[in-house]
């Protein structure tokens, strides 16, 4: 207690007083500094002048001595799970903090069978990503037959990121740190931060187109194309380019909404364009799907979805699935007719050498005529006529 009112042994001979110490040196502090700097090893005196040291001895020197404490330097690492440093990581991914520090692993073996049961069984670390403000408490437990202390974390891909809910957030090309705080170091300095850090990793963000859109409708940005056309799939991605030298392929899935068809397609890496890879396939009309061909069978206004799942994206997120579409274009049913001269009333039944005329009611034709094909049953004979657009609608 500094506070002399509180001093009621005022006639006692025990005497008593207290200094703060700090790990370094006392640069600018001068003489007056209140605070005493050592460093680790560091033997301090303390003197004292009793000027009546005995009934014989007076003003006789009394010193006393004590040495700063010293531990070992502790270290941290950021690993895989099986115990290998890393530099960066994937988003997604589970990081592995390991942490060895003798000072911790001397309190348990002091302590032998009973180590479980000790404080320094487990400690924590504090992970954080700097550019997000984000900090994720990690836990650490040792492991004997490693002699350190492992714990980890799972990670994942975040724009806005909550701190302390056991998943570490970030996004890509960002910093994670671990960081410990050591106790004591070899050179005596305590509570000192210890740091590793490593990078999110980043890739090529892919694209998927699917069909030429030159050989497409496109109305309102929904590409349209005939049941039975064959379409292209284009996927670009240089991630997936691993060897140069090397002719790469990947799969998509493509998969119809009407009729469930689901169909896998190989697509294959160009000769001129690393990362670049094309595709064809063919779709035929049908009302049920065969999922063991080799067609993607379709119906009218059906939504055809090529799907590819890129592992990782520019932005660092990861298992991002793109996605193209195209609908099955379906029209108005056509209806032909035959009449009588007058356009009007059906023609049941004609004798021969009567003239025939023809109705057709299709307002998918935007062409001028079209043609029809007779065909008797009997002398099979056949003719083609041009029916011509009439001003009429329809």
């Amino acid at each position: 207690d500094d506070n002399s009112d509180n001093d009621f042994g005022k006639n006692s001979s025990l005497f008593a007083a207290k200094i703060p110490t700090a790990y370094g040196s006392n640069e600018g502090g001068g003489a007056d500094s209140q605070t005493l700097f050592v460093r680790g090893k560091e033997t301090v005196s303390l003197k004292y002048i009793d000027p009546y040291y005995s009934s014989t001895q007076q003003d006789q020197t009394v010193n006393t001595t004590v040495t700063t404490n010293t531990g070992s330097t502790g270290t941290i690492a950021i690993t895989t799970k099986s115990g290998q440093p890393i530099e960066a990581f994937e988003l997604g991914e589970t990081l592995y903090i390991q942490v060895e520090d003798p000072d911790l692993l001397k309190a348990v073996a002091d302590q032998g069978v009973n180590a479980s049961k000790l404080p320094h069984t487990e400690i924590t670390v504090r992970c954080i990503v700097p550019e997000m403000q984000e900090v994720e408490p990690v836990k650490l437990t040792y492991q004997p037959e490693q002699g350190r202390y492992v714990g980890s974390v799972v990670t994942g891909y975040n724009k806005a990121p909550a701190s302390n809910n056991g998943r570490l957030e970030a996004l890509g090309a960002q910093r994670v740190v671990a960081i410990y705080l050591d106790e004591i170091q070899l050179t005596g300095e305590t509570d000192v931060p210890v740091s590793a850090q490593v990078g999110t990793a980043i890739g090529d963000t892919g694209r998927l187109e699917l069909g030429q859109i030159d050989r497409l409708l496109l109305l309102d940005n929904q590409k349209f194309f005939k049941a039975g056309s064959t379409l292209s799939v284009l996927l670009q991605d240089i991630d997936l380019n691993r060897d140069e030298d090397q002719q790469e392929t990947v799969h998509v899935l493509l998969n119809g909404d009407r009729l469930k068809d689901q169909y896998q397609l190989t697509l294959k890496e160009a000769h001129d364009v690393s990362g670049q890879f094309t595709g064809t396939f063919a779709t035929q009309y049908a009302t049920n799907a065969n999922p063991s061909n080799d067609v993607l069978e379709v119906t009218g206004k059906e939504v055809v979805t090529v799907s590819y799942v890129d592992a990782l994206a520019g932005s660092g997120n990861t298992k991002v699935t793109l996605i193209d579409t195209a609908q099955v274009s379906a029209g108005q049913d056509g209806i032909l007719d035959i009449l009588k001269a007058n356009y009007v009333t059906n023609l049941e039944n004609f004798n021969a050498g009567d003239r025939l005329y023809f109705r057709l009611h299709d307002t998918d034709i935007t062409h001028e005529f079209v043609e029809i094909t007779l065909v008797g049953e009997t002398l099979k004979d056949r003719e083609t006529v041009q029916l011509f657009q009439s001003m009429e609608e329809g």
